[in-house]
């Protein structure tokens, strides 16, 4: 009995005292190609010390641990689409409240015409403006960085982009359960008029 004690506090204190980040080491689209490059690993931190490197997500598969999987492997199931259509998706990202603890953004954007490239810089600036004044409780301002480079008489679109989110591990599982609480609410309405 006492050992079974023992493990449930400690699952308690994993659960309220751990933590998952998402760091995008790379997201970038050079000027030359139209391919979009891409690095991101999902660490768990145990007791927000201990780090662990779980997954690694690259432009030729994603890395669990030791394994490799490639993305023609993975299987987007139908109720997975469902979710995202209903804009669940978006409630269980509310739940989750992700903290943003540092931001490195680059922009190089150009156009052939001098009046268009000068909207397309204030219009991008004043998003990224807006974005960070929305969710400002969300980012770490004092690691939160952006820079928009206007190149005239050339069409350009160059970006790179470096961010590291957090997430704790109790709110992850609220979002699974938010999730799975409209499932079974779905089926349910389908099962009642099968017995009819």
């Amino acid at each position: 009995m006492k050992i079974f004690i023992s493990v449930f506090l400690a699952l308690i204190l994993i659960i309220f005292a751990s933590k998952f980040k998402i760091n995008v080491i790379s997201l970038s689209k050079r000027r030359k190609s139209l391919k979009i490059h891409f690095n991101v690993t999902i660490n768990f931190y145990l007791f927000g010390i201990i780090n662990i490197k779980l997954i690694t997500l690259k432009e030729d598969g994603i890395y669990f641990l030791f394994f490799k999987i490639p993305y023609q492997k993975i299987n987007i199931q139908k109720y997975n689409m469902q979710i995202l259509k209903e804009k669940k998706i978006f409630e269980a990202l509310k739940i989750l409240k992700l903290h943003c603890e540092k931001t490195n953004i680059k922009f190089l954007i150009g156009t052939e015409d001098a009046m268009i490239n000068a909207l397309l810089v204030s219009t991008i600036s004043a998003i990224f403006a807006i974005v960070s004044g929305k969710y400002n409780e969300k980012i770490n301002r004092k690691k939160y960085y952006y820079e928009i480079i206007p190149m005239y008489n050339s069409n350009i679109l160059e970006f790179e982009i470096q961010t590291q989110i957090s997430v704790k591990m109790l709110n992850i599982i609220k979002s699974v359960l938010f999730v799975t609480k409209n499932e079974k609410s779905q089926e349910l309405p389908k099962e009642s008029l099968a017995k009819i």
